[in-house]
């Protein structure tokens, strides 16, 4: 349950700031009848996601199924994550270099299609970010837990975007998506690693070294218990360390300057 919280708060924070930088953008540049394309393409990427995720609902819950899977979701969102981390500085002005472009297009209706599909494409990736994952967890986690980490995590990401629109001072949301990056980038290696045990169990890989690895990755293994501890407790701690440095040793250095 805990960590569908914690992917379904990630990313819902995410599209939430993505939302709240093409929204204020454009309401600054005085383009506010260009927020009806934005809902549209919203409401299109929520449909989109769901049906993806309703797709991948059909993947049965065979060894050969779960190991390919997973592997395949763990390069992909390990890799969107990595990427993320390295544009993250400058994510806020490629948004709205992009808004300006399909904004200022002569042709009113290309500007409304071309805003239309941008958004369509930056809330999907999201959406099919958190379908792949939940799908991962759905092979070895109950439907309920799942069911309940995932509300909660929704409801947490619009509580710290509302926070966020009214207290945006006291609130480092900068910080917040580095730690949960940590949590995505241990847990992508943590499915990959759960992927080969998975194929292990099948007749493709029977004997090998391949086998012997996805064996000594079993769900008994000591190598699992302190993964699935690191999996949480890197993060926090990398939290709790960023919050005492700013908070101890950044006032000092302030004094001796």
């Amino acid at each position: 349950m805990l960590q569908t919280f914690i992917i379904t708060l990630r990313e819902g924070i995410e599209a939430f700031l993505i939302v709240c930088v093409m929204l204020t953008y454009l309401a600054k540049t005085g383009r506010q009848n260009l927020f009806k394309p934005v809902y549209y393409g919203i409401a299109t990427a929520v449909v989109a996601s769901i049906g993806f995720a309703l797709l991948l609902g059909k993947i049965g819950h065979k060894a050969l199924a779960e190991g390919i899977f997973a592997i395949v979701a763990a390069v992909l969102v390990l890799t969107l994550t990595v990427h993320m981390m390295k544009v993250g500085k400058h994510m806020k002005q490629k948004i709205t270099d992009k808004i300006e472009k399909h904004a200022t297009k002569k042709s009113s209706v290309a500007a409304v299609i071309g805003l239309f599909l941008f958004t369509v494409i930056m809330i999907t990736r999201e959406g099919f970010e958190i379908a792949l994952l939940m799908k991962s967890l759905a092979f070895k986690t109950s439907p309920e837990m799942m069911i309940i980490g995932a509300a909660l995590g929704v409801l947490g990401s619009l509580t710290v975007g509302v926070m966020w629109i009214k207290y945006s001072k006291f609130i480092n949301i900068g910080r917040f998506l580095k730690v949960t990056a940590v949590f995505l980038i241990l847990f992508s290696i943590h499915l990959f690693m759960y992927g080969i045990h998975e194929l292990a169990e099948t007749k493709y890989l029977a004997s090998g070294w391949l086998h012997e690895l996805g064996e000594s990755y079993s769900k008994k293994s000591i190598l699992v218990q302190i993964f699935n501890v690191g999996i949480i407790a890197v993060p926090v701690l990398w939290l709790g360390s960023a919050a005492i440095r700013e908070k101890f040793l950044k006032p000092k250095k302030l004094a001796a300057a």
